[in-house]
């Protein structure tokens, strides 16, 4: 379930309540049938039937008029590889009748490199709609153990298009994704320009609840995309920068032990700020963190590669460190974009910084 507020100087719009959960199980041998009801507009009712198996994976879902699932306007099909990475789906519209669905390519280490969309008015005919590349911040997994591939379809991209929410990009469960490339094609047959979106992390990590914020920054659009993902990978909260969207939504959960997350979460004091940014000589590294604790600060640039690493022992809980853009050996580094990642005990965030002399 989900809610929204919408607040300006005329209105006050509340797009859905909280509200406990009131569906229907049915249980099969190698999966179940989830019935819940869904409310996307104040005046209306329709209902999320899931066929979803044992380990959590859902196999197929539809959205519905009523509790009869021939009775959908949507319909989507999802499929797996023998690891159970999401690979492609299908999604089947009826008024009117049109046909979606991606499909990707997955790298040797299962990462995601390239995701294709497609659109057809049959399922026959199929053009691509939209294209997106993945690049990978380091060959270093997360320590974490996190399922954002499979909890991904909980809150999948067609509902979240009957709530007016835009992109939610893809997380890879074990290695943080540096960038992504994105075109689209228009209805005469032309593709954009690629437009770039870069990732940056925060990590806390508690005994009993970890959290991860990522935020998606496009410097050719002057926005982007800010989440945060509870338990085991869950979209806790969507933010957007776009001042033509809807601004924020938050999604609460309460099914089972595993995918629980605790009433109003608080978010990590864990805060990081570069000045001036773009930088041309020397900026200033501000921080906030969750506690005081010795630092490790690396520079790297768009590829990933690492250009230094230090060291700094006695941090308190706020305050500055100074960064010069130069690499290990003192060399001044050219202009471009670069990742700053902060590693503390139990926490580690990324900010990205343009030196432009």
């Amino acid at each position: 379930m989900y809610s929204h507020d919408e607040e300006g100087p005329d209105f006050d719009v509340e797009i859905d309540e909280i509200r406990p959960f009131n569906g229907h199980l049915e249980l099969f041998p190698d999966y179940f049938i989830l019935r819940s009801p869904a409310r996307y507009y104040p005046s209306m009712t329709q209902y999320r039937i899931s066929k979803i198996n044992y380990q959590g994976y859902y196999l197929e879902d539809c959205l519905t008029n009523s509790l009869d699932p021939e009775d959908y306007y949507l319909k989507a099909w999802h499929y797996y590889d023998g690891n159970m990475r999401h690979i492609a789906s299908v999604v089947k519209y009826n008024d009117p009748p049109s046909y979606t669905k991606f499909e990707c390519i997955l790298d040797t280490q299962g990462r995601r490199i390239e995701e294709t969309h497609y659109s057809s008015p049959d399922s026959l005919d199929w053009q691509a709609t939209k294209h997106i590349s993945y690049e990978y911040l380091l060959d270093q997994p997360f320590t974490l153990n996190w399922d954002f591939e499979k909890h991904a379809l909980y809150v999948p991209g067609y509902l979240m298009e009957q709530c007016g929410i835009g992109d939610i990009f893809y997380l890879n469960d074990d290695y943080p994704i540096q960038l992504l490339s994105m075109m689209t094609r228009n209805s005469e047959g032309q593709w954009s320009e690629p437009v770039v979106f870069y990732a940056e992390y925060a990590m806390l990590n508690e005994p009993d609840y970890d959290r991860i914020y990522v935020s998606f920054f496009s410097l050719d659009l002057g926005y982007g995309y800010n989440l945060r993902y509870g338990p085991h990978g869950l979209l806790e909260q969507y933010m957007c920068d776009n001042p033509e969207d809807i601004p924020s939504f938050d999604f609460f959960y309460k099914h089972s032990v595993n995918t629980s997350v605790p009433h109003s979460p608080q978010m990590p004091d864990i805060r990081l700020n570069l000045w001036p940014n773009p930088v041309k000589q020397t900026a200033d590294l501000h921080y906030s963190l969750p506690k005081a604790s010795p630092l490790q600060i690396s520079t790297y640039n768009i590829k990933g590669q690492l250009l230094k690493r230090e060291q700094h022992n006695a941090i308190k809980q706020s305050g500055q460190l100074p960064w010069s853009p130069s690499d290990a050996g003192g060399k001044a580094l050219s202009n471009g974009v670069y990742l700053i990642r902060v590693e503390g005990a139990g926490f580690a965030a990324t900010k990205r910084v343009i030196v432009a002399k």
